[in-house]
């Protein structure tokens, strides 16, 4: 099992399983939330990355250039595909040190219709956490791309947050986007708001950046992602006490848009990449 330890930094994190997050601390406190039990796995992690797709895909079926593509439930019990291959699948280790890891995973011979390599950089720089990933297109034909991050934070009732957006998707009941709106009330979290209060399992847009603190707590956490991570999928799960901020490429359900380009969808020629980065610094006030 990949660990980091270095710069107060205590990271464990399942290869084997998705390259689940088991443990994230920093001096010795929770970032991400601790690993639960539970089946499958990735239920309970405290992060995974997302590829080649994040979020939802209807019916796990969409069309890309005149191709029909068919996708199986990711999760049981799930009716739509669900946040791609990589936090399903085994990686490779290929750098270990003190500081950080490189984990590989190539797709081959799967329900994904394109053969890709997925680059994942785990590193700690003295209280940030960084967090890279790359997937390279080696198919024969153009591959649609999404990436992501998928971290859990502990401590849903004590938590704030604030992120700068400039608007929302509405969601149905199967958190299928409807329709995007400037935010109106309820969605704006231009400054801190205390997020027990809302139930939300929304994509934002327009967001690089948010900062996340805890009333019972001195610890806060700033997340600034790159320029291509313009979306932020926020989910509050109050039976677990935990809640997402997660950094993503695309809307969700792009792949079924008028235009999934315009909502984030990169499209890969043969051999190109798609690079996306996270980063996660904590202080203590």
């Amino acid at each position: 099992m990949p660990s980091l330890n270095a710069d107060s930094w205590q990271i464990d994190i399942d290869s084997n399983n998705g390259s689940l997050f088991q443990r994230c601390h920093y001096l010795n406190q929770e970032v991400f939330r601790d690993f639960k039990t539970a089946q499958p796995p990735q239920s309970g992690a405290g992060h995974f990355p997302l590829l080649p797709y994040s979020n939802r895909i209807k019916d796990g079926r969409f069309k890309f250039q005149n191709q029909s593509v068919i996708l199986p439930d990711t999760l049981s019990g799930h009716k739509h595909a669900l946040h791609g291959y990589g936090w399903m699948n085994a990686w490779q280790l290929d750098v270990q040190t003190p500081n950080e890891c490189v984990l590989i995973q190539q797709n081959r011979d799967t329900d994904w219709p394109w053969d890709y390599e997925a680059r994942q950089l785990i590193a700690v720089r003295g209280s940030t956490l960084c967090l890279k990933l790359e997937l390279t297109n080696q198919s024969e034909t153009p591959m649609p791309c999404g990436l992501g991050f998928h971290p859990y934070f502990p401590d849903l009732e004590q938590a704030m947050i604030a992120f700068d957006s400039d608007g929302v998707w509405l969601a149905d009941d199967q958190v299928l986007p409807t329709a995007h709106v400037m935010s109106p009330p309820g969605f704006d979290f231009s400054t801190p708001q205390r997020l027990k209060r809302y139930r939300l399992d929304h994509c934002f847009t327009g967001t690089n950046r948010a900062e996340i603190s805890w009333l019972n707590s001195d610890k806060t956490i700033q997340i600034k992602s790159s320029e291509n991570l313009s979306r932020a999928a926020v989910y509050t799960a109050h039976e677990d006490d935990c809640f997402c901020f997660e950094p993503i490429s695309h809307t969700h359900n792009a792949l079924n848009m008028v235009d999934p380009v315009a909502e984030g969808i990169k499209i890969l020629a043969p051999e190109e990449t798609m690079m996306v980065w996270s980063e996660f610094t904590v202080s203590f006030d």
